[in-house]
């Protein structure tokens, strides 16, 4: 059942984590169309990256994020600790989120917990995190 429901979250299966000296840690195949790709670029290279930690949710909770929702959009690499690190893309704007505690895939909501540390990095965050926001139902 949770496999059943990981791949309706995700189009494709979670990705391996690849370590490139390019930036990169995943990379859809050459012959896709840029819209549709998705790349997740290390946190070193992608300052908006944001930390979070996911925890399983009820779906019919106003702070949950429906990953029915997002599967579109949704890209999906596991380090090699286990770690999802993730991006929802349209192909012209994206967001990055690093799973530091819980996880995504497999399950139906999610409660999000934010991790911003300090004043000056917590700024490079706020616009992928209205981004996200953006995401939520009116």
């Amino acid at each position: 059942m949770a496999r059943a429901r990981a791949r309706r979250v995700a189009p494709s299966p979670p990705r391996a984590w690849i370590r490139c000296s390019g930036g990169f840690t995943f990379a859809e195949h050459p012959s896709r169309a840029a819209p549709a790709a998705r790349i997740i670029w290390h946190a070193d290279f992608d300052p908006g990256t944001i930390a979070v930690a996911a925890m399983p949710a009820d779906p019919s909770h106003p702070d949950s994020l429906r990953l029915d929702r997002i599967a579109p959009w949704l890209a999906v690499a596991v380090d090699e600790a286990g770690r999802e690190h993730v991006v929802l893309s349209d192909g012209w704007h994206h967001i990055r989120l690093d799973v530091e505690e819980g996880r995504l895939t497999g399950e139906e909501a999610v409660l999000l917990h934010y991790r911003l540390r300090g004043l000056v990095s917590a700024e490079d965050r706020l616009l992928p995190l209205r981004r996200l926001l953006s995401l939520r139902p009116v």
